[in-house]
């Protein structure tokens, strides 16, 4: 197999996924700050601890999640 490398090709847009709003207000929340969630459905759950997960590993922000009775579920930015 031969490889030919070029130059000046453009490359393609990407695709634009908004952030959920549970990542906008994980970025925006303040230390102190809590919300409120439920969570019904195991996926659902993931999909909250993965945003947690991603933003404290990419920044300085710590966060505490709890259940809070039932299927309600609670983040609070701890530092």
């Amino acid at each position: 197999m031969e490889i030919q490398i070029e130059t000046n090709v453009p490359m393609p847009e990407g695709k634009y996924k908004p952030k959920s709003a549970v990542r906008l207000a994980l970025e925006k929340m303040e230390v102190g700050e809590s919300f409120a969630y439920d969570s019904p459905n195991y996926p659902h759950k993931d999909m909250v601890r993965n945003c947690v997960d991603n933003i404290q590993k990419l920044s300085e922000k710590r966060f505490r999640t709890r259940s809070t009775g039932g299927t309600k579920r609670r983040i609070w930015r701890v530092c």
